[in-house]
């Protein structure tokens, strides 16, 4: 299925219109076939983990109640709210990884543009500018990254501490209710079913933040336009009027239909930088 997901990306990228091409940079679209490809890739083992897993918790429960009778009852109260606490932390993992992604997609798409444009970079001595950027880009990346793993953490200490306490609420529900003799081989049904059932709780919300973030999203019109730039020497300006009279609301409507504005912005003279025929300032 990767391999599928990756001709598809291929084939998509040929249909692309020039507008799309704009939006989709060279770096995001390696990580659409790096990452999400992948993660499409493991959609056949999230889905069936999101069907067997409640399965799986049922004949568990059934194995509980047919080992200590109605003890089992009082351990449904504190593995159900085991399950209701993995929900919020579910919706926070996932906000934790679309926020990674949306800032690693930013990263790639600053640093494919800085690599597309090392030559005047390296010319206009703008390295350590643009590597600031760079890092200042990772750092938030790393920032939601580290979130992500530390709320990861949470679900791994309820995963291991939930048998333990479970197991002894049931246990105490079997003597309260006198359902079953109390011997070894109840008490390590219990421990390893408890075991067994603790698995499903902690990887169901996994599962379905999984589906949900198997998504590879490339929009565009079926068109290939292919482009030449070419540029005179003068002012952004003078390179945008090309020699007609100056209308301020079309000239403005232009750049911004362009993208231009943010990079015009960035120069310190506007659109009055001086560009030579190769585009450099």
């Amino acid at each position: 299925m990767r391999s599928a997901m990756m001709v598809a990306v291929y084939r998509k990228l040929l249909k692309l219109s020039s507008s799309s091409r704009r939006k989709h940079s060279t770096g995001e679209i390696v990580n659409y076939i790096a990452v999400d490809a992948y993660q499409h890739g493991e959609s056949l083992w999230w889905f069936h983990t999101a069907w067997t897993h409640p399965l799986r918790l049922v004949f568990s429960i059934g194995v509980l109640f047919g080992t200590v009778g109605w003890g089992a009852l009082p351990g449904l109260v504190p593995f159900t709210i085991c399950g209701f606490v993995n929900i919020p932390l579910a919706k926070i993992w996932k906000n934790c990884q679309s926020r990674f992604m949306e800032a690693q997609d930013q990263r790639l798409r600053a640093t494919s543009e800085v690599l597309n444009n090392i030559k005047i970079i390296k010319l206009q001595s703008w390295e350590e500018k643009f590597k600031k950027m760079i890092d200042s880009l990772r750092e938030i990346e790393f920032k939601w990254l580290t979130q992500f793993q530390i709320k990861k953490s949470y679900g791994t200490i309820l995963y291991w501490i939930s048998p333990l306490f479970l197991s002894s609420v049931v246990l105490a529900g079997r003597v309260v209710f006198g359902s079953a003799p109390l011997k070894a081989s109840t008490i390590f049904t219990v421990l390893a079913t408890m075991r067994v059932t603790s698995e499903p709780v902690r990887m169901l919300p996994h599962a379905l933040s999984a589906m949900i973030q198997m998504k590879v999203e490339i929009f565009g019109s079926i068109a290939y336009v292919s482009q030449t730039a070419w540029i005179q020497s003068g002012t952004i300006r003078e390179n945008i009027l090309y020699g007609q009279p100056m209308d301020k609301n079309r000239y403005e409507k232009a750049i911004k239909v362009c993208a231009l504005d943010e990079d015009i912005y960035d120069f310190d003279y506007g659109d009055l930088t001086e560009i030579g025929q190769e585009g450099s300032t």
